[in-house]
């Protein structure tokens, strides 16, 4: 039977008095409050003690500000750290919020939105991004819900089909259309209170994703004020396809991390499991498939270094797109290897086969793997065109790191200088060395490896030309916006130890 979202209890409601959200941690997170929860807990448990714990926060650039975008290294920490503790329904609760609800709420500067982001940030409410129709989900200018906007008011009509945190958020942040026909202006946000009359939601028949809070939900003319528009009438799928570039990234930082943990567990049992005279890790065969899958993942995770940032501070669609196909492809690879290598033993509950049918959502979920490969298709000439401007070796004509940088804005450093990062725009030691490695979130070490480094304050020298991390384009000094919308922490004085391996 369908559930009134009147009748449901989620604490404090819109209209309360918001505490302002927690100072974020400024260089060490402190995941003590995830380790406080069980493993079986909820993503709505999960979103309140980030929030708490100022995790949400510290997530975004300038001392917290959603609307100043991601952090990439510090988002990766964050979304490593749930999943080394809880399952991937839970993880997917806190990601969407993280990566796609928040920043389109915070497109909107006046007083609702702005109250009720500070309340979300605080974790004191959950925001279900309502964007996928009972239409085709890959097909948003066919989605049928509709915003009858007026004078007075607006009206929603509508249905949105498996929707993360459903079942468990005080607002809806509800893509409809407020204009017949699929021209791209023809969207609009509505921030849709979740115990609004009108409004019905229904959990997914779905064992696997539960902890989310995955299900349906309707609108029948729910009336609001016009302050429950979210941004500019219009722009709603601009801002959609903005921001779901940074949910693209998440899912190849996540993807990392995930695929991480599976082989190491799958390690484990494979050193550990007696066969003849010694263990399944002894066979060449096995050895050989595992291979393949360190292989793959360090794919992913060198693709995440080099694109992290396009995606994070201008919201390059093509490299997301690139981003998204590759992580559908290697989490999809190292989970289905893992779990072959887990035998029957992977079929027990919790085990390695329930994993890999929740990991089938990183194929799936903000954009199929077939859709974002056209994406990906649509922009060969600029990535052939960049490889070879990397190829040409280093020099004014090409990058000296191996950034995908258009040809024309294409520098090299000075010798002995520090030089970007690929694709992050962050200090490594002179001369080009690389660093490597890549670890979990409470040793202490960046998950790009090397050193710990606050990432935030790195910068260029005081008076020298700052440029916009990863792609090698020239910036506003003091932190101005830089194209494509990204706010980027004014330039400080960075000193690095001058050593393999150091830096990021």
């Amino acid at each position: 039977m369908p559930e009134t979202a009147s009748a449901r209890e989620h604490g404090a409601r819109p209209g309360s008095q918001a505490a302002p959200p927690p100072s974020p941690p400024h260089s060490q997170p402190d995941f003590d409050a995830l380790d406080a929860l069980p493993r079986t807990a909820t993503g709505r448990e999960l979103w309140t003690a980030l929030g708490a714990a100022g995790l949400t926060a510290w997530c975004y650039r300038d001392s917290g500000t959603v609307a100043s975008g991601v952090h990439p290294d510090r988002l990766a920490r964050v979304l490593a750290a749930a999943d080394a503790r809880f399952a991937i329904p839970t993880t997917l609760s806190a990601s969407v919020q993280l990566a796609t609800a928040l920043p389109v709420l915070a497109t909107d500067p006046r007083p609702l939105a702005r109250r009720e982001l500070a309340r979300a940030v605080a974790g004191e409410s959950a925001v279900a991004l309502a964007a996928t129709d009972v239409t085709a989900g890959t097909d948003l200018t066919a989605l049928r819900t509709e915003a009858r906007i007026s004078d007075d008011g607006v009206e929603v009509h509508g249905a949105k089909a498996w929707i993360a945190n459903t079942t468990t958020a005080d607002h809806f942040l509800v893509l409809a259309r407020h204009r017949t026909g699929r021209h791209f202006t023809h969207f609009t946000w509505v921030l849709v209170p979740a115990d609004a009359p009108g409004v019905t939601v229904r959990p997914a028949d779905s064992a696997l994703f539960g902890s989310s809070g995955v299900g349906d939900v309707e609108f029948d003319g729910v009336r609001l004020g016009r302050e429950h528009l979210v941004g500019r009438t219009g722009m709603g799928l601009p801002a959609f396809a903005r921001h779901i570039a940074t949910e693209r990234l998440a899912g190849a930082l996540w993807g990392t991390a995930l695929c991480r943990r599976a082989l190491e567990d799958t390690h484990r049992h494979l050193t550990t499991r007696a066969h003849g005279d010694g263990t399944l890790w002894e066979l060449d065969a096995v050895r050989q498939r595992f291979a393949a899958c360190l292989v793959r993942v360090r794919e992913l995770h060198a693709l995440s270094r080099q694109l992290g940032d396009r995606v994070a501070y201008a919201y390059d669609t093509g490299a997301a797109a690139t981003l998204k196909a590759a992580a559908g492809a290697t989490v999809g690879h190292v989970l289905g290897e893992c779990a072959q290598l887990w035998g029957a033993a992977g079929f027990t509950t919790g085990g390695i086969q329930e994993t890999r049918a929740q990991a089938a959502l990183f194929g799936i979920g903000g954009g199929a793997t077939e859709v974002v490969l056209s994406a990906v298709a649509d922009t060969a000439e600029t990535i052939l065109a960049e490889l070879a401007n990397d190829l040409a070796g280093p020099g004014e004509d090409a990058p000296a790191c191996g950034g995908a940088l258009p040809k024309a804005a294409a520098t090299g450093p000075e010798q002995g200088t520090d030089v970007p990062r690929p694709g992050l725009g962050l200090p490594r030691p002179g001369g080009g060395e690389p660093a490597d490695g890549l670890t979990c979130p409470g040793g202490g070490a960046s998950v790009w490896g090397g050193a710990p480094l606050d990432v935030g304050e790195a910068g260029p020298e005081q008076g020298a030309e700052a440029r916009q991390p990863g792609l090698g384009l020239p910036r506003p000094e003091n932190g101005q916006p830089a194209p494509g919308g990204g706010q980027l922490p004014p330039p400080a004085r960075q000193n690095l130890p001058h050593q393999r391996g150091a830096g990021r």
